[in-house]
């Protein structure tokens, strides 16, 4: 993670689980354990990408010349 320059500091103790998003806590947190792993098991993940992700997906298309 250190690598990865992330712009903010999070941490799953930091999920306000009050906000109405449809989170499950249980869920959410079989998914920390990080048992799937172990399993092989995948994770997808669904929903629309941050902003700027796609510009900067556009920008990486091989033989493109930002």
């Amino acid at each position: 993670m250190a690598i990865a320059k992330l712009r903010q500091q999070a941490a799953v103790e930091d999920i306000d689980y009050r906000t109405p998003r449809g989170l499950d806590r249980s869920l959410l947190a079989m998914l920390v354990e990080g048992g799937w792993i172990a399993h092989h098991a995948n994770l997808p993940i669904c929903g629309p990408p941050p902003p700027g992700v796609e510009s900067l997906r556009r920008t990486r298309k091989p033989g493109r010349k930002a």
